[in-house]
């Protein structure tokens, strides 16, 4: 008995029904799908634009070597040149393909090759129509990869603002998407802090989450204690000019701060003559003085070291740093402060022309000559 091999297999009609379950569900799923893909796409350029702009606007002190943000290129007045502004700026820290320069001066040539002629927005559920002419401020450049970029600078406390197009004409054209407009914090600085950071953390697009730092006490122009002691450990206080350097509990802190005093003790032995054992030293009011920078002062800012003289290569006394203050800052020009003599050496002689001191030399506490940083303060000193 012979019998028939049995193929089994799917009918043309079932391929074809298969086929076409397959493509409906492709017509539904996959736009859905290259639109999240897209979207995400848009999502990660646009945050990478967010962190190339925040971080050339917060390092441009350092990067520009400047005292403070005012002194960049990114700090203009209301009239200012947005070609020497937010254009030096553009075209010295992105890689720009083309520069089209000011908004004011060309706005319908950067309309035309920056930007799309129409862009949407959603509201309400609703797909709009919006003109994009108020957004454009500053100064406008297209980049190497494709974003279409304007910026403006920042004038006085107002924000830093822009706007791009992550793919320039190039579609979706929809707000939120590839087209945005952004806003970065201002600098808050004064001309005595010259730390000039950015206070802002993020760079804000449709939602504003600004958030200044929270450990800073300080407002324009506060150089109180707190407010110092802050800019101390931020190291913001590097010049001797800053206003915290008057602070009196800074000041002796901060190895910036010190200012270079120059004392003159007039070193006075009395009736002495020379290897008068029984000479006694004093500085007298009368001819010692201070001078800090060259020009003369009436009060010390800090208590000076302590002095020790030496007479003949013999240590022969102290005076305490309270006292030789007292002698600069005396109004009575007659008194006498006495050394704590230690010996009897004698520390030079009494001539018509003042006292004479060849034999005797002044030195600060710790045995250092001449010069001294102490209690804030470079001091340096003489006698006569």
């Amino acid at each position: 008995m012979a019998y028939k091999k049995s193929r089994e297999g799917f009918t043309l009609t079932e391929i074809l029904l298969a086929v076409a379950i397959v493509g409906i569900i492709a017509v539904l799923v996959l736009p859905a799908t290259i639109s999240k893909f897209h979207n995400e796409l848009l999502a990660q350029h646009s945050k990478r634009e967010s962190q190339a702009i925040k971080s050339a606007v917060d390092q441009l002190v350092v990067t520009e070597n400047k005292a403070n943000f005012g002194e960049t290129m990114m700090y203009a007045g209301a009239d200012a040149d947005m070609d020497e502004t937010a254009g030096k700026f553009l075209k010295k820290y992105f890689r720009v393909s083309k520069y089209y320069g000011s908004v004011a001066s060309n706005s319908e040539l950067i309309k035309s090759e920056c930007f799309a002629n129409k862009y949407y927005e959603y509201s309400n559920n609703e797909k709009k129509v919006f003109d994009i002419s108020d957004d454009l401020v500053g100064a406008c450049a297209k980049l190497k990869n494709g974003v279409s970029l304007c910026i403006q600078p920042q004038v006085g406390q107002n924000n830093i603002q822009g706007v791009w197009d992550l793919n320039g004409p190039k579609g979706p054209n929809i707000r939120g998407r590839d087209y945005d407009t952004f806003s970065i914090e201002p600098v808050k600085f004064s001309s005595f802090d010259l730390l000039s950071k950015a206070t802002s953390e993020v760079i804000n697009q449709a939602n504003p989450n600004l958030q200044p730092d929270p450990d800073n006490p300080c407002e324009v122009g506060d150089f109180s204690t707190p407010c110092c002691t802050y800019y101390m450990n931020k190291g913001v206080i590097n010049h001797s000019g800053h206003d915290c350097c008057d602070n009196p509990d800074i000041r002796p802190l901060v190895p910036v701060c010190a200012s270079d005093i120059k004392l003159r003790l007039n070193l006075y032995p009395g009736n002495c003559q020379l290897k008068d054992a029984t000479c006694k030293m004093y500085i007298q009011a009368s001819q010692t003085t201070a001078k800090q920078a060259g020009t003369a002062i009436t009060q010390l800012p800090a208590v000076p070291p302590d002095v020790r003289l030496y007479c003949d290569g013999k240590f022969a006394g102290t005076m305490s740093g309270a006292v030789v203050k007292q002698a600069v800052e005396s109004d009575n020009q007659q008194i006498y402060f006495i050394m704590n003599r230690t010996n009897d050496a004698t520390c030079g002689y009494q001539t018509g022309e003042g006292i004479k001191s060849t034999k005797s030399s002044v030195v600060f506490t710790g045995d250092k000559y001449q010069n001294y940083s102490y209690n804030g303060v470079n001091w340096s000193i003489e006698y006569f």
